[in-house]
């Protein structure tokens, strides 16, 4: 049936494979986007061999050959995914150059069959599974286009061994015989079947013995290689050298047309049209008001003039004044690090003569420390020579008194009980003076605690001095240093500050010469001059026919306040005409530039020498920053 057609492409250079007996069949799954074509595979294998999504996202941007397989009937089934057609990241004709690249894969190259490494082959597929839906958004994402490109990509000849498997929600769609079925000539299936060689048709419902009964015809081919029609032709018209980098190109001449859903530039294109049209009609309209518009904007030009006059005038004075400024800082600045040091230095004079003054009264406490602490030491060693020499006689009055008391004892005088108890008493008093003589022992010692404490804290003192010394030292130090940087800073701000002047200048002059630039300004200008002129004149007619109709007395009795609100827009609008004229002359090209020409007129201001701070002369600062912030949010309201 075939042998002419192959014979045909292989004369014209292509190898012809040599597996046709194999026992594996290729199959190609295809549809609109969100049709289910990974989920049929996974289906088909048994296992989730390729990525879905829940939400109809595109998963698959590649042709993807999985890799288990299907047995039926003892063939083996090879299901390769594609990405689905009406997406919105690849085009349709991208994906039919994937399709043609899947089966010209440049791996299979016959060098036998030509020198270039670019030379195309073919692989074998048994044939096509086309997943279709009438059901929305599916539908749509068919294009009748991408059909009539994929039926002369594959041929004619190809159309028998592509197989539609239609779903469908509507449940009058299950059991209908599919096979003489012939779709309406508006859809997008009917490039498919408007051949003699039609496909074959079947309903599919998501359960595996729908998957037997789709691949089951499939086993009595065997897998063939497909030439397509447009490889075909690119070997007619190219002979051996084709390239397959060039195949975008070549489809493009093959199938010149537009395939794919459109798209949302050519929506955006026709409504641009439409505006385009709108557009043109306002610009006679405008042009109308570009004459009024021309001698005010003369007028505005003398005013700008006039404005920027007088601002040099302020800038100048502003610099005088910012001068003054900057030389009585710099004086006060000195003047102030003179007094710092000076009172730095009577600081550090008077420190060190305290601490001269507490150097001696350490030493005189040394002094006297060292003499108390001979005489304490010489006293005590009296005081317990003494001691020893009292307890001694003490010791030998006691025996000689106890020798006494036991002749007393024995000789049992009662006159003698009074000499003891006097000679008890004298031993009271003794042991008494013994308790006062450890007790000052005991607060020697304590003194002597006292006099260690003091003079360590005196040393702590001293060194506590020594280093406060030291941080005024490194203090006045770092302030030198601070005050020079600050110099530095104020120099390099001073610097800054002048070319910022000189390019607010450039751009002052750069401004005039953009009167090109206004055009769409003009245009929605006019349209709101136009608005605001309609909705005066309606407000002027309405209060016309309220004085003629006798109601005036009424609003100005009852109502007054309405009549006020109802004249105060009226003003307003009048106001807001003006300011629409008086904003033509400004020269802005951008909201952007006009706020960098509001911080660049006040640094303009500044001048050179400027190291004030922002106290000093905020109130000017701050009134001209209003007025221009008042002009741009104007400007951004005419935009």
């Amino acid at each position: 049936m075939f042998g002419g057609y192959l014979g045909a492409i292989t004369q014209l250079g292509l190898p012809r494979h040599q597996n046709d007996n194999g026992s594996s069949l290729s199959l190609l799954v295809m549809g609109p986007q969100g049709c289910g074509k990974s989920s049929f595979i996974n289906l088909a294998v048994g296992q989730p061999d390729c990525m879905t999504s829940a939400d109809s996202k595109l998963c698959t941007q590649l042709c993807h050959c999985c890799e288990r397989s299907r047995l039926v009937d003892g063939c083996e089934f090879r299901l390769t995914d594609t990405p689905g057609f009406g997406n919105e990241m690849i085009e349709d004709r991208k994906i039919l150059e994937l399709l043609i690249g899947h089966l010209v894969p440049s791996s299979d190259i016959d060098r036998s069959a030509a020198d270039n490494s670019d030379f195309p082959t073919t692989q074998k597929i048994a044939g096509i599974l086309y997943l279709y839906s009438e059901d929305e958004p599916f539908k749509s994402r068919t294009c009748r286009k991408t059909i009539e490109m994929l039926v002369k990509v594959l041929g004619k000849r190809f159309l028998d061994r592509v197989t539609v498997l239609i779903r469908s929600q509507n449940k009058s769609w299950i059991g209908i015989d599919f096979s003489n079925f012939m779709p309406d000539e508006d859809s997008p299936l009917y490039p498919l079947y408007c051949n003699n060689t039609k496909p074959r048709t079947i309903s599919y419902e998501r359960d595996p013995q729908s998957i037997e009964r789709i691949l089951g015809p499939y086993t009595r081919l065997r897998p063939r290689t497909i030439q397509l029609a447009a490889l075909d032709h690119f070997a007619q018209q190219y002979g051996d050298h084709w390239r397959r980098n060039d195949i975008p190109r070549y489809l493009r001449e093959f199938f010149p047309q537009d395939i794919g859903p459109p798209r949302l530039v050519d929506q955006l294109q026709s409504v641009l049209q439409l505006q385009t049209s709108e557009l043109k009609g306002l610009r006679t309209l405008l042009a109308q008001r570009e004459e009024d518009m021309r001698g005010v904007q003369i007028s505005h030009d003398l005013e700008f003039s006039n404005i920027r006059n007088e601002r040099e005038r302020e800038r100048i004075d502003h610099q005088f004044q910012l001068k003054y400024l900057h030389d009585t800082l710099r004086s006060r600045a000195r003047e102030e690090a003179a007094e710092l040091v000076s009172s730095q230095k009577f600081e550090i004079k008077d420190l060190r003569g305290l601490l001269s003054q507490k150097g001696e009264e350490i030493q005189n406490l040394r002094s006297k420390h060292d003499v108390e602490l001979k005489k304490i030491q010489k006293d005590r060693e009296k005081e317990i020579h003494d001691h020893g020499l009292g307890l001694k006689r003490l010791y030998n009055t006691i025996q000689e008194q106890e020798v006494e008391i036991s002749e007393l004892k024995s000789k049992t005088a009662p006159g003698k009980v009074s000499e003891i108890k006097g000679l008890q008493g004298q031993l009271g008093a003794k042991d008494q003076e013994i308790t006062k003589l450890k007790a000052m022992n005991q607060d020697i010692n304590k003194l002597k605690l006292e006099n260690d404490s003091e003079i360590k804290r005196l040393r702590a003192l001293l060194s506590q001095k020594e280093e406060d010394i030291k941080g005024l030292r490194s203090n006045h130090e770092t302030e030198r240093e601070l005050f020079r940087e600050e110099r530095a800073n104020n120099q390099v701000a001073l610097k800054v500050l002048q070319h910022k002047v000189e390019d607010r200048e450039a751009e002052i002059t750069q401004l005039k010469s953009s009167k090109d630039l206004q055009a769409e300004k003009l245009e929605a200008l006019g349209n709101k001059i136009k608005k605001l002129d309609s909705e005066k004149d309606s407000e002027i007619e309405r209060l016309q026919q309220l004085l003629v109709q006798g109601e005036m007395q009424d609003l100005a009795s009852g109502r007054g306040i309405g009549l006020r609100h109802v004249q105060k827009f009226a003003h307003e609008i009048e106001l807001n005409c003006k300011h629409i004229l008086e904003a033509i002359g400004e020269g802005f090209s951008h909201p952007e530039s006009s706020t960098d020409l509001n911080l660049g007129e006040v640094e303009t201001m500044a001048g050179p020498g400027f190291s004030l701070p922002a106290s000093e002369m905020g109130s000017t600062i701050r009134a001209l920053e209003d007025r221009l912030q008042a002009k741009d949010e104007e400007l951004m309201k005419l935009k």
